[in-house]
């Protein structure tokens, strides 16, 4: 697997695993989002734009560019990281330890 289909795979897991659980059903188009200012730029394509989006709709063409794709990939990490420590479980195969690090590390 070529490491965009990879990163793809890893941030749909993620996108799916967020919908069910908070019961989100994606709607098409883009959505309004707050300041990237407040909130943070990778934060409002994950969480503004992915999760409630139909997959390939709205900022999903974003994630062609590599470093969009890298950063949305290291928030998501950083998410991760967050639920393990308010220990939400989480159930998320593509997402290792070993792939957190290396994530990080880049």
């Amino acid at each position: 697997m070529d490491t965009q289909t990879q990163d793809m795979a890893r941030i749909h897991e993620f996108v799916n695993w967020m919908r069910s659980r908070q019961s989100i059903t994606p709607t098409p188009d883009r959505k309004m989002e707050p300041s990237c200012i407040s909130f943070g730029e990778f934060n409002n394509l994950i969480y503004c734009q992915l999760i409630p989006t139909i997959d390939g709709d709205g900022d999903w063409a974003s994630l062609n560019d590599p470093d969009i794709r890298q950063g949305v990939l290291l928030q998501i990490a950083r998410d991760i990281e967050h639920f393990i420590a308010k220990q939400v479980p989480v159930d998320l195969p593509l997402w290792s330890d070993s792939v957190i690090r290396e994530i990080q590390a880049i």
